[in-house]
């Protein structure tokens, strides 16, 4: 069953044409804007619109985003806030709604927990971003390296050396 991407990109490339996405901020100005600006936007033409996720150091998203992010939450977002703005919105108009996120506030709040409350919002898909940082790197050596021991473990029970 394809959901609204799905059909709007099948739709676009049906008839040869490019999808006009549109980005905003979710939160900026204020969260209670955010179902009308998505309203607007699908009514001057967006295909798709992707929302960002206010996060506290979005460093690869260059200045623009980077202040709407900071008004954002300066201003109260919260991602809780987020899906009630979203669950509103979607209640405005049934245009595709992409979320744009880091990885971080997503496995802050619980990745699975995430993943339902987009669903039950009305979001229909998503891009996160992993911001690759030291620490990012240093815990997949760790997990890694604990993946081994464990396959160690088990082959020395199997087949002792």
């Amino acid at each position: 069953m394809q959901n609204r991407l799905d059909r709007r990109f099948q739709d676009l490339s049906e008839r040869g044409h490019k999808a006009f996405v549109a980005y905003i901020s979710a939160g900026d100005p204020k969260l209670e804007a955010t179902p009308e600006l998505v309203e607007s936007l699908d009514r001057a033409g967006a295909d798709v619109i992707e929302l960002g996720i206010p996060f506290s150091d979005p460093l690869a998203d260059g200045v623009v985003n980077q202040l709407a992010s900071q008004r954002a939450l300066e201003a109260g977002a919260t991602l809780d806030g987020v899906f009630d703005a979203v669950a509103a919105a979607r209640r405005r108009t049934e245009v595709p709604l992409v979320f744009f996120t880091y990885f971080n506030p997503v496995f802050a709040y619980g990745m699975e927990k995430f993943a339902v409350k987009s669903q039950e919002a009305g979001v229909d898909g998503d891009d996160v971003y992993v911001q690759i940082t030291i620490g990012f790197i240093l815990a997949i050596v760790v997990l890694f390296a604990l993946l081994i021991s464990q396959s160690v473990r088990r082959w020395d029970k199997l087949a002792p050396i």
